[in-house]
């Protein structure tokens, strides 16, 4: 097979439902020099049936690779990487989820910009809008970015981004660069989500864009890994209220991993204009609760509203 420039990653689980629509979206880009890696994550309905058949009718446009790795989406995507680093040359990559579905020119306008924006040997990481929907495509939300009150320049600043993410993996493309200092530096247990670090090491390491356009519908239903949740304070409520016991236990879970993957960030012995902020960060997160709190809450990496962060951080 001719070599591509471009990778797709799609990590799959079960998603019968929805692949074909997205697998088609794939196939029918206006931009052709990809390759889309896939990789099932042991489906117990006809997900790899469907992706082995797009890649028989299109071979030089989808391989289903098979191989053992960790379960669940980080343990997924991140085999992903690491097998494209390992056995492949393309020089982009792009994370891709099953469920949604991509804009004809998703590929061609994200590699086109990463590649005027990029500098040779550092990580550059561009992601896009996307239009929130249902499980039917039908919108919910023109801008995922207005729907969750997310602003470029604002809230994916280096001290915004350790504690929110403001960018899925599936709007995400970026180039060899940020995914070999990603995976080279990685602890699969410590990070949030696989997204979450991507973003973070473009962030500190290298540039981070944004492409202000939907180039994808971004579907949510009721079996979504991760969805876009409801912004709105009663929404909050909602989540909260609807298993508090459940909620506590994942907060504190998920509070104590945030922690740990910034800390892993801080450990990178790349250059990064953030050296003196990542130090005396990291020099807090490890310090008592009540200083803490007050280095995080004056220098700006969190709100006063967070405080259930703070509480179980």
């Amino acid at each position: 097979m001719k070599s591509k420039s471009t990778a797709v990653l799609l990590g799959t689980y079960n998603g019968e439902p929805y692949l074909r629509e997205q697998l088609q979206s794939l196939a029918d880009q206006s931009y052709q020099d990809y390759i889309c890696y896939i990789h099932d994550d042991g489906s117990t309905d006809r997900t790899l049936d469907i992706a082995e058949a797009y890649a028989r009718r299109y071979p030089d446009r989808f391989k289903v690779l098979s191989y053992k790795a960790n379960h669940g989406a980080i343990g997924n995507f991140m085999s992903l990487a690491r097998y494209v680093l390992k056995h492949s040359t393309e020089s982009y990559f792009l994370f891709c989820d099953q469920d949604d579905y991509w804009d004809a020119r998703k590929i061609e306008k994200q590699v086109s910009m990463v590649r005027q924006n990029e500098m040779i040997g550092k990580p550059y990481l561009l992601y896009c809008d996307c239009t929130v929907t249902d499980e039917r495509l039908q919108t919910i939300a023109e801008s995922g970015m207005l729907y969750t009150k997310c602003r470029a320049g604002v809230n994916d600043t280096y001290k915004k981004l350790v504690f929110r993410n403001t960018a899925a993996g599936c709007a995400m493309c970026m180039n060899r660069a940020c995914l070999e200092l990603a995976i080279n530096y990685v602890n699969d247990e410590h990070i949030f989500m696989h997204d979450w670090w991507f973003m973070l090491i473009g962030r500190y390491f290298g540039k981070v864009g944004f492409l202000d356009e939907p180039l994808m519908k971004y579907r949510q239903h009721g079996s979504n890994a991760l969805g876009v949740a409801d912004p709105s304070l009663s929404g909050r409520i909602k989540t909260i209220t609807k298993d508090l016991p459940g909620y506590i236990k994942a907060k504190r879970i998920n509070t104590l991993k945030l922690k740990q993957q910034i800390l892993d960030i801080g450990s990178i012995p790349a250059d990064t204009p953030y050296r003196s902020e990542l130090t005396a960060l990291c020099k807090h997160l490890n310090s008592g609760w009540l200083s803490r709190s007050v280095y995080l809450l004056s220098e700006g990496y969190i709100r006063p509203s967070e405080f259930m962060t703070l509480f179980f951080l």
